[in-house]
């Protein structure tokens, strides 16, 4: 979840800054086993100050929903 929120970011991110994880919040739903395809999306919820939040999803080829959640970074 952390990495899809980052690649959200990194586009906007200006010379010299960074975007340092702050906080993850992921709610299980349902197993995965070794060698699934899952697909892990993430939405920009709000944008407020210097922080991004995300709301992310990760759903197998089938269409299962796996888990939710949040993250949130803040750019240095």
């Amino acid at each position: 979840f952390e990495e899809a929120g980052r690649k959200l970011l990194l586009r906007y991110l200006e010379p010299g800054e960074a975007g340092i994880g702050r906080s993850v919040s992921v709610e299980h739903l349902a197993p995965a086993w070794v060698g699934d395809g899952i697909r892990v999306t993430a939405r920009c919820a709000e944008m407020g100050g210097n922080r991004l939040t995300c709301e992310c999803a990760a759903v197998d080829a089938e269409g299962r929903v796996l888990g939710q959640g949040t993250t949130v970074q803040v750019v240095m």
